[in-house]
């Protein structure tokens, strides 16, 4: 089964406020000090996977990715733009890419995060030879905000819960890797809310359903893993000076 990757893009950003670009294309340091794209790390992930081929869902007006990401080649990819007007949620826009990928494995990546090791997506590409749904899960110091996975001592997802008021978990999902069964659900579900402005739509409550549905849901710590969401002011000042 031929695997590709999905980068969700099409957000407002609103967390940061004004910005003279695409939250994707903020500078970040990388090798060297040298200043590139929030989202190579994301890029340079999918190449050191093997994933060529990775489809960019972006959302009108935010051409400056495609304008300085071109076709993938200085990355290694080919690279794919999905335009879209605006949408709600990750899980809406993930789903705008069903068309392009209903045959194929997917992996999914946020295009702001910081994180290391580099090659996330192999060691799930190994687990989902075994899954329906495979989560690249990290510890995180801010589980208010995330989704938390219950984690079995065999790997096994056992439930998911998101931004919960009062977490007791500490494992959480950056990354993930899924099968067309998989797809075919969440299409399903992102069908079948009605649109509502004030509350965002995530990837996690369609792995909530297939957990309901008896899907083969995995987690895979990632040894060593580090991730950093950047998508907030406080993150990035962190980031860039430690403050």
């Amino acid at each position: 089964m031929k695997t590709v990757g999905l980068i969700p893009a099409a957000g407002m950003a609103r967390r940061l406020g004004r910005l003279p670009c695409s939250k994707e294309m903020l500078p970040v340091p990388g090798p060297g000090g040298v200043l590139r794209p929030l989202c190579a790390d994301l890029l340079g992930a999918f190449a050191a996977a093997g994933i060529r081929e990775v489809f960019v869902v972006v959302r009108q007006g935010k051409w400056d990715i495609p304008a300085l990401l071109g076709d993938g080649a200085d990355y290694g990819l080919h690279l794919a733009y999905l335009v879209t007007d605006p949408t709600n949620g990750s899980l809406e826009t993930v789903d705008r890419a069903w068309p392009f990928v209903r045959d194929c494995r997917v992996a999914l990546g946020f295009p702001d995060l910081r994180f290391s090791p580099r090659d996330v997506f192999s060691p799930l590409l190994e687990r989902a030879r075994e899954a329906d749904v495979v989560l690249g899960l990290f510890s995180t110091d801010e589980p208010e905000r995330c989704d938390l996975v219950d984690l079995a001592p065999d790997g096994t997802v056992r439930g998911l819960e998101i931004k919960p008021r009062r977490p007791r978990l500490r494992d959480t999902w950056m990354f993930a890797v899924w099968n067309p069964v998989f797809t075919e659900l969440l299409h399903r579900h992102a069908g079948s809310g009605v649109t509502n402005a004030a509350h965002d739509r995530h990837v996690g409550e369609a792995v909530q359903v297939a957990l309901r549905e008896g899907l083969r849901v995995r987690g895979e710590r990632i040894a060593g893993g580090r991730a950093q969401d950047l998508g907030t002011p406080q993150a990035l000042a962190r980031h860039w000076c430690g403050g």
